[in-house]
């Protein structure tokens, strides 16, 4: 008995190392994120979340983005340009604050230096920490919506890497944008089909094509895979419904008061 016995166990050992799970490294999620996402995710949901999965691609989101501002609004040309699509609207504003009493007519050139200064100050500071702070809210609301309305199981933790990790698809966007900025000479905010074709989405409803994204599609559904994976639900195609609703739901409204 005892020899059979010895003959298994050397067998046994060898299925447990083939079934042995290894965690994957961050270069590794990284890569899994482009290349396979469904496979990424369902091997990090057997591990306990890492704050590292979500925090270095939104750090990493944030230099690029402050890197890319600067570089944008360091060329004269692009510089103009954003200038010239921006400052009609903030002299209209002023205008309006003089007629109102709020602003004193010999203050107006004193309004006017502030506001231009604010307005460069955006792409290169103010719009990285919307985004950041955007990135925290989308993250509670996705939870939410995953965890209570879905049944999902996890927590704030899960629905930060389910949401973070795929931020490397919107740094690609970012380096994108700005290469694109460069070469049509001109500034441009993200890589949607508006601001390629160089349109007025300030309007409404020229603003929907704001809504036309590549990237944006892409993160979208590399998100919904996410979450599906890490709440631990079978269906991909249930999540994907509800976060592309969701989301485009709350942009199409904000857009709308935004543009009237």
């Amino acid at each position: 008995m005892e020899e059979m016995q010895n003959q298994e166990d050397p067998k046994m050992s060898s299925v447990d190392n083939d079934q042995e799970e290894f965690e994957l490294s961050h270069t590794d999620k990284l890569v899994g994120v482009f290349s396979e996402p469904t496979d990424t995710f369902e091997k990090i949901a057997k591990f306990p979340t890492k704050a590292t999965d979500w925090l270095i691609p939104f750090l990493i989101f944030i230099v690029v983005t402050v890197v890319a501002g600067f570089v944008m609004m360091g060329k004269p040309t692009i510089k103009l340009d954003y200038l010239s699509k921006n400052l009609p609207r903030t002299e209209q504003e002023i205008q309006k604050q003089i007629d109102s009493g709020a602003i004193k007519e010999e203050d107006r050139e004193k309004a006017m230096d502030m506001a231009t200064y604010m307005l460069v100050l955006t792409p290169k500071i103010f719009k990285p920490l919307g985004t950041a702070v955007f990135f925290f809210i989308l993250s509670g609301i996705f939870l939410l919506l995953v965890k209570y309305g879905m049944k999902g199981i996890g927590g704030y933790s899960t629905s930060l890497v389910s949401y973070g990790l795929p931020y490397y698809i919107v740094i690609l966007e970012v380096i994108v944008t700005l290469l694109f900025a460069l070469f049509a000479d001109r500034f441009v905010t993200s890589f949607n089909l508006g601001e390629i074709l160089n349109h007025d989405i300030t309007i409404w409803p020229s603003s929907l094509l704001a809504l036309i994204n590549p990237f944006q599609i892409w993160f979208l559904v590399v998100v919904s895979v996410a979450y599906s994976k890490m709440f631990k639900s079978s269906s991909v195609v249930k999540y994907i419904y509800w976060i592309f609703g969701l989301f485009y739901g709350i942009s199409i409204i904000l857009l709308f008061f935004a543009t009237r």
